[in-house]
């Protein structure tokens, strides 16, 4: 039964752009590309609210929605190279002094150690009319790279939400489709 269920997950994951449950996480995917993540507890995953702003995942509290809750994160799969993301980290920072001008407050955040073995990291975290800390992933061997943001609206979050955030971008695995 076990192997029928798994056949089935897998031949959906081929066919089109959704996620799926698996295990205690998602399956998140698009065209040549797929990722595993883990929900956290007491937040909702969603492929739909996001996706008219090219985000392929986002989360919020349960009881909230996308729209309107205090405290969000997304992700979305950007189309840059792997061995680019620090200089992606780069080009971000520099858009985001452009808009909310030099006052911003940016710290590059170095991950000296993957948390997946084979995947490659950058991070930063920024306050100007919120805080957002960001994380880029990058694949090399399948080409893919995954940006995920935690966004604070009203300045930066608990450290219990940030450590839910941390948690959530360890579980991140990037795979390729064939």
């Amino acid at each position: 039964m076990k192997l029928m269920k798994l056949a089935v997950l897998l031949a959906c994951i081929m066919t089109g752009s959704v996620s799926a449950v698996w295990a205690d996480g998602l399956i998140v995917y698009g065209d040549s590309w797929a990722m595993t993540i883990a929900e956290p507890p007491g937040w909702i995953g969603d492929t739909q609210s996001g996706a008219v702003n090219g985000m392929n995942i986002v989360f919020y509290p349960k009881g909230s929605r996308w729209t309107d809750s205090l405290v969000t994160i997304y992700g979305m799969v950007l189309s840059i190279k792997p061995d680019n993301i620090k200089h992606q980290r780069s080009e971000d920072r520099r858009l985001n002094e452009e808009h909310f001008g030099k006052n911003i407050r940016w710290r590059d955040i170095e991950i000296a150690k993957p948390y997946i073995a084979g995947q490659l990291y950058a991070g930063a975290e920024m306050l100007a009319a919120s805080y957002e800390k960001m994380v880029w992933i990058g694949n090399p061997k399948n080409g893919v790279v995954v940006l995920f943001v935690l966004n604070a609206r009203n300045g930066k979050p608990q450290d219990s939400v940030i450590n839910l955030f941390d948690t959530l971008v360890r579980s991140v695995s990037l795979m390729q489709k064939k």
